[in-house]
């Protein structure tokens, strides 16, 4: 079904706005990783990463202290491109071409080369940006929120609270994940937008722009309990094509034009729709927060970036299988997640009191971990624009108790939940 969203230009813009200038840091030497195909490697970068992205064969990790990181290798050898002790933090980024990278970041900054890795700071963005599509011509699609004089803009947050993919043809052309089953998009440069809900038993992962058309990519429940990948195809976002490919195994978290599948024994890239190649790598791990690949190499982040060697490898058939599992960590530091169906007890808040919100400016979202005890073991920053507003919420988030989830078995283990916390307007006495 099809409903239209009107006034929602602000999401995609031609920025405008004058230059920011700021000192220039001299950034610390390159680090450097052997990488292996059995095991992970932890990458040591000089500052808390945030995001990680794949483009054009390089690696880009960026996060806290406003460090941009490259690796040309697949992840043994990394550049830091960018870097400020005590700056903004940066997530996330977008290309446009080979020569021209974008950074967005915390205060409504962003960053940009044009020579594909000296970074300047450019322009201030008018809200925090969550995720971004752009063009040879700079042309942009950002997905974010902005300030409570514009409440038409919060559509985003209000129906999916974290929009992420984003997908860009032309001026006048883009298109975005509203949520698991809702693509939103444009033909008049984001003045209207239309919104197109699947059904139930459909899951959209990722949404790209490839030769002309959309590719989302997606995972479908068959009858029978069995899941197969599918992908839906467009020349406009008006009208699209579905395609299931009942013979490629189940997908879970996509980046782009690959996505995990055989939970999280590989990865599978694929080439619009036609064809697909499947990649092992070290262990098995489901990314729940970013991941990327080059160069027969992944990286995914967790608390850390993590990368190791990715090899060719047949590519598994499909699976009568069942439901995508919570997203983990890697299994030497993520605690039991309760498998489906044997949860006799689940947990339950004893004491979570609300986090700070009257006047803070963006909405911040935050990935945490309920350990065995019922206390919050892990807490781990998914986006916020502005860092003394996380800080407040951390805070608040490592303070939360809950009732121990328990299996039939009386076993307590410990799960994965989120937490989005939007702001409130400030009112004047």
């Amino acid at each position: 079904m099809m409903r239209t969203m009107r006034r929602f230009s602000s999401l995609l813009l031609l920025l405008a706005l004058p230059l920011v200038a700021q000192a220039k840091t001299v950034p610390p030497p390159p680090v450097h990783a052997t990488l292996s195909a059995s095991a992970w490697t932890a990458i040591p970068l000089p500052a808390e990463v945030l995001g990680v992205s794949a483009h054009n064969g390089l690696l880009w990790a960026y996060g806290k202290d406003e460090m941009i990181a490259l690796s040309a290798d697949g992840g043994s050898t990394w550049y830091i491109r960018h870097w400020r002790p005590h700056g903004e933090w940066i997530f996330p980024m977008a290309f446009a071409d080979p020569d021209h990278a974008y950074a967005f970041g915390t205060g409504l900054h962003s960053w940009r080369s044009l020579n594909g890795g000296d970074f300047q700071p450019w322009r201030k963005t008018s809200f925090g940006v969550w995720s971004a599509a752009i063009n040879s011509k700079e042309k942009m699609l950002l997905l974010g929120v902005s300030d409570v004089e514009a409440p038409q803009r919060l559509f985003a947050v209000k129906a999916a609270a974290h929009p992420r993919s984003a997908a860009l043809l032309d001026a006048k052309h883009a298109a975005f994940l509203l949520n698991a089953h809702t693509i939103a998009a444009t033909v008049d440069g984001g003045q209207n937008w239309q919104t197109l809900t699947l059904p139930a038993a459909q899951r959209l992962l990722s949404i790209t722009a490839q030769k002309g058309q959309y590719v989302a990519y997606g995972e479908a429940s068959l009858k029978g309990k069995q899941q197969a990948p599918f992908f839906k195809t467009s020349t406009d976002g008006q009208s699209w094509t579905t395609q299931i490919a009942s013979s490629l195994p189940p997908l879970y978290s996509c980046t782009g034009t690959a996505c995990q599948g055989t939970k999280g024994k590989g990865w599978i890239r694929f080439r619009g729709t036609a064809s697909a190649a499947y990649f092992s790598q070290p262990t098995n791990v489901l990314y729940h927060r970013a991941w990327a690949y080059s160069n027969q190499s992944v990286c995914f982040l967790d608390v850390h970036l993590h990368c190791g060697l990715s090899l060719p490898q047949p590519m598994p058939g499909p699976a009568s299988s069942v439901s995508a599992p919570a997203p983990t960590a890697a299994r030497s530091k993520a605690p039991h997640l309760k498998p489906r169906g044997e949860v006799v007890k689940a947990a339950g808040c004893i004491s979570c009191p609300p986090p700070p919100s009257e006047g803070l400016i963006d909405s911040i979202r935050v990935e945490y971990i309920v350990g065995p005890h019922g206390d919050v073991t892990k807490e781990i920053l998914d986006f916020a624009s502005f860092k003394q507003d996380a800080k407040a919420v951390l805070r608040t988030i490592a303070t939360w108790r809950y009732h121990p989830t328990l299996l039939q078995n009386g076993r307590a283990i410990g799960i994965y939940k989120t937490a989005t916390i939007n702001y409130v307007a400030r009112h004047d006495p």
